[in-house]
């Protein structure tokens, strides 16, 4: 199984207690870029193009651009993957309350229910020991859920 997804295999450059980290991180950002592909084609066979079709694209296409971040910049490419989420459905939810402000009760749960499962990709990419990148990404978990109170 490693032949097939040896493409997501972190560089020679990746110190060898992260490369498991980086490693993981690059097979969950390959799986929820097809699930956001997958997530796009349902919508769009369902309701046509939607004002947040270009959103769910580019989440998709930056989740691939991830896997070549951690290539040479794999702390920055873990940051980005746990942050990216949070960021989007924070960002989605403020969207959709202006585009569609009737219809805000499918990403008003939604999105909380995104910003708090990604709660748990700091632990699936990072060491106890990264405790600082670990604190960064929960604070901004819980900065999130305090600023989408409405």
């Amino acid at each position: 199984m490693l032949k097939a997804f040896s493409f997501l295999l972190p560089s020679p450059s990746v110190p060898e207690h992260i490369r498991q980290g980086v490693y993981i991180t690059n097979l969950l950002t390959l799986l929820l870029s097809i699930l956001s592909f997958l997530l796009f084609y349902t919508l769009f066979f369902l309701f046509g193009w939607s004002p947040t079709s270009l959103y769910i694209i580019s989440i998709a296409v930056f989740f691939l651009f991830i896997i070549f971040v951690n290539r040479s910049y794999y702390n920055l490419g873990r940051l980005i993957f746990c942050l990216l989420p949070i960021y989007v459905a924070l960002f989605i939810s403020i969207y959709g309350k202006y585009s569609e402000p009737y219809h805000t009760y499918i990403t008003y749960f939604d999105s909380r229910f995104i910003i708090l499962v990604t709660t748990i990709l700091p632990a699936v990419s990072f060491r106890l020991q990264e405790r600082i990148k670990i604190t960064v990404c929960l604070f901004s978990t819980f900065i999130c859920l305090i600023l989408i109170k409405n």
